[in-house]
């Protein structure tokens, strides 16, 4: 598999740079985009929208069953947050959860914790369950 043959920095390379793809395509829209639209086309929209991100393909990689029994695959791409601080940070995992991202990587050491728990807290719409997040902490 490609990510087998990778070093470790190689792999936090290229989730990087997926990261960094992810938070330049989004697009911001203005606020009133949809106006003049009537209510049931708004709603056909979002119903549409919530279709394409839950067949949004991520690789991933089993890694073994739950608590309860079930399986649980892993995200092979997360969204990255390094030399993010908590503002960027927040608004690229937002970004990332409204592409269909589930899985976040941070670290102690990129001081954003703040923002990510944030973009968590505000952005994220699934169940917990399906949230992956990695991070890492300084050794002695």
């Amino acid at each position: 598999m490609f990510c087998e043959t990778m070093s470790p920095i190689g792999i936090a390379s290229f989730l990087f740079l997926i990261s960094l793809v992810v938070a330049s395509a989004a697009v911001d829209f203005p606020e009133d985009v949809t106006t003049g639209l009537r209510h049931e086309q708004q709603e056909e929209q979002e119903r549409e929208q919530k279709d394409m991100k839950q067949h949004t393909i991520i690789p991933t990689k089993f890694i073994g069953p739950n608590v309860h029994g079930d399986p649980v695959y892993l995200p092979l791409i997360g969204a990255g947050t390094w030399q993010y601080n908590d503002d960027e940070a927040y608004e690229s995992v937002c970004k990332a959860f409204g592409a269909g991202y589930t899985f976040v990587d941070t670290a102690y050491g990129y001081k954003n914790q703040k923002g990510v728990g944030r973009a968590i807290k505000d952005c994220w719409k699934g169940k917990r369950e399906d949230l992956f997040v990695l991070t890492k902490i300084p050794g002695k």
